[in-house]
């Protein structure tokens, strides 16, 4: 996950096809005008049970998260209903599931929902394009966190009333059955649709645009009115254009839909970024001027549409199959998240959006910040993994994983003579599997080498299964571009490379041993939470131009104090001062990337084919 500046998610594919259960629906009612203490009540007219005895749940995750979130946690007072009113037998399984008894007497349930966006639980705070929001000016419906399950009934047809207050629209991919000033209803074919269907209520600012064969609509909410949609559909208008190109001429779909709530002030949790979804992407993203905003419009749309590619049709079973509750992860976020990471830089230098200089100073800052995970861990096992012991190397993806993707197209382009790269193996894959057919996750390298070449199975060997570091001077060489580390620096620091964000505390903290010799000067600590420098709090949401501040002004010498939260041996958090000088440290070798000064006529052929000049 990208904290702090963005974070952007995988999507998880679920077909869109008929409903197995069409005769069976599941109903709710949401009315968004009957608003208590930031709560929304739900009411549900249950399916028939041929059981006695049934299992509701809310998702303990959702596609695309890969943290456990529990959204059981904001459903509040649930109470299940027979034709006369009395309360049925609940028994609280879990923080998720409620076990009701007598279910084929059950008429009807309710509960109340607690949004996520201002929640004073004070478990993990849940990223806000996962989340919902509950206010008078906006309503968030991220329909995970309003509407459960029932085991075995996931196909079931859902129909969803919404109540909304006078003048409001509800942007979203879904087509409503029936539309009109207070009440929209939308008929989906089941839970996974309609998880993968997030809904936007508020005063409408819409902006529609055609590209590639797809209808593409573009929603804002901005408090302040700073952002408009015609702006952003501006901005998105040109990456579209390029990922259409990108992708032969036409978009993979008929209709996609941009949700951008843009936040004033500092959300719940201290980041920005985005969720993915199959024929949308809802965006959390600070409010600012049209000329602030628009770089990460940009970069975050491109990431989240190339979804479309991968794996809205191409999947392993443990996505085409995803469970809620009891999550099984993939081997291969090196391509859910890393190639399409890719797909998003060289589709906008191909199409002109960047020009090959910002392209290149994209891959180094990649290389840069891949050095800060551990690059000798294979990719596969920490994809795996990425829910528990890996969890904090998730990041990677987005990082090293696109690298992953780049080398991965050059060699592809080499083996081919120009002809055949990465875009096209991921259509020809698609094409094999498609989105109604998942593949098998262990047997992906040997089907992809199958379809390509004999040197490919050695380079998922080496370089995505196995630990060997990926030779960039190597594989940049091939499309006729330079690479070297570049000279070490000297450079300011906090006292430590590995420094990250507590989502409970909002606090920047020291993660590991790892101090450096200005840290250790200062008596820094593994653990330290950082509340002040030169006496200024560090408030969250300007932790960063705060110290951006810093490095720009220090000098070596000068004075510098921190003020540290710090647990005692009783586990008391105490309220540490350290005070020392400030001196650089020896900086990592930086990258450098750049057009080679007498490229070969291969090299030249093959960048072209490659970068497009």
């Amino acid at each position: 996950m990208k904290k702090i500046l963005s974070l952007l998610f995988l999507v998880l594919y679920i077909p869109y096809g008929y409903s197995q259960n069409k005769e069976n629906p599941i109903k709710f009612m949401l009315d968004l005008t009957n608003v208590k203490d930031d709560m929304l009540m739900v009411e549900m007219t249950p399916p028939k049970f041929s059981s006695n005895e049934v299992t509701y749940r809310m998702p303990k995750m959702v596609p695309g998260t890969y943290a456990i979130y529990d959204f059981g946690r904001f459903i509040k007072d649930l109470k299940a209903l027979d034709k006369n009113g009395d309360e049925l037998s609940i028994e609280r399984e879990d923080i998720n599931s409620w076990k009701i008894s007598d279910a084929k007497k059950m008429k009807k349930m309710t509960y109340w929902v607690e949004d996520t966006f201002d929640s004073k639980d004070t478990g993990k705070f849940i990223f806000e394009p996962a989340g919902t929001n509950i206010s008078k000016d906006n309503f968030v419906i991220n329909n995970h966190g309003f509407f459960g399950y029932f085991d075995d009934m996931k196909d079931n047809e859902y129909d969803i009333n919404i109540i909304k207050p006078q003048g409001f629209y509800g942007a979203t991919p879904l087509i409503a059955d029936f539309s009109d000033d207070t009440r929209d209803e939308f008929k989906v074919n089941s839970y996974f649709t309609l998880v993968d269907s997030p809904i936007m209520y508020n005063i409408p600012d819409t902006t529609v645009v055609s590209v590639g064969g797809a209808d593409v609509l573009i929603a804002v909410y901005s408090p302040n009115k700073m952002v408009k949609s015609k702006f952003v559909a501006e901005n998105i208008q040109a990456l579209l254009l390029a990922s259409a190109d990108y992708l032969g001429g036409q978009l993979p779909v008929k209709k996609y839909a941009f949700l951008f709530y843009f936040f004033s002030g500092t959300p719940g949790s201290g980041a920005s970024g985005a969720l993915e979804h199959n024929n949308s992407s809802f965006y959390s993203l600070a409010e600012g001027a049209p000329g602030q905003v628009a770089g990460q419009v940009k970069h975050t749309a491109a990431h989240e549409f190339f979804h479309v590619v991968t794996p809205l049709g191409i999947h392993s079973e443990e996505i085409g199959n995803f469970d809620y509750n009891v999550p099984k992860m993939s081997k291969h976020l090196w391509m859910y998240e890393g190639c399409t990471e890719y797909n998003s830089m060289i589709a906008l230098v191909r199409g002109n959006v960047y020009n090959p200089k910002e392209f290149m100073h994209e891959i180094e800052r990649k290389i840069s910040v891949s050095r800060f995970f551990n690059d000798t861990l294979p990719f596969t096992e920490m994809s795996l993994y990425a829910l528990g012991k890996y969890e904090k190397q998730y990041q990677n993806v987005y990082e090293k994983g696109a690298l992953i993707g780049m080398c991965l197209d050059i060699k592809l382009r080499q083996l081919s003579g120009g002809s055949y790269g990465l875009i096209d193996l991921l259509h020809d894959l698609a094409k094999k599997y498609g989105a109604d057919k998942s593949f098998v996750d262990n047997d992906l390298f040997d089907e992809i080498t199958a379809l390509t070449y004999p040197e490919i199975r050695e380079f998922f060997s080496q370089y995505v299964e196995g630990n060997h570091k990926l030779p960039y001077k190597e594989f940049l060489n091939i499309v006729g571009l330079d690479y070297s580390g570049g000279m070490k620096d000297k450079e300011f620091s906090l006292g430590s490379n590995d420094i990250n964000f507590d989502m409970k505390t909002k606090r920047i903290f020291v993660e590991s041993d790892n101090i450096d010799v200005f840290g250790k000067s200062m008596g820094l600590q593994k653990g330290d939470q950082f509340t002040k420098i030169n006496k200024q709090s560090l408030e969250m949401g300007k932790i960063q131009s705060m110290i951006t501040a810093l490095v720009s002004t220090a000098k070596e010498g000068d004075d510098i104090e921190y003020e540290v939260a710090r647990k005692d041996s009783d586990g008391n958090e105490k309220l540490v001062t350290l005070k020392g000088k400030i001196k650089k440290v020896d900086g990592e070798s930086k990258p450098e990337v750049k057009l080679a000064q007498n490229p070969t006529d291969d090299q030249l052929r093959l960048r072209k084919t490659w970068m497009g000049s």
